[in-house]
């Protein structure tokens, strides 16, 4: 809520505030842009942009291979041959 009065005022807060209408109307009347679009810019200027989609971090998939190659590592080194 501080930065909504950070960035529109604290008479455009107050109005905001103190509004009988829906939060999302409210916010449209009192700050003139959808909560939608205040929030995904609130959301950007702390998070940055990020990158939606099926993909998966390099770093993540370099990590679960090393470590997937270093469990069968050691699963070869200390495993016992039996044969039937």
């Amino acid at each position: 809520m501080s930065d909504l009065e950070g960035d529109f005022g604290r008479d455009r807060f107050t109005r905001f505030w103190t509004s009988d209408q829906s939060v999302e109307d409210a916010l449209n009347a009192a700050f003139g842009e959808p909560i939608e679009s205040w929030t995904m810019r609130w959301a950007q200027d702390r998070l940055g942009y990020q990158e939606a989609g099926p993909s998966t971090d390099l770093l993540s998939v370099l990590l679960t291979l090393a470590t997937l190659v270093a469990c069968v590592g050691v699963a070869t080194a200390t495993a016992t041959r039996r044969w039937a």
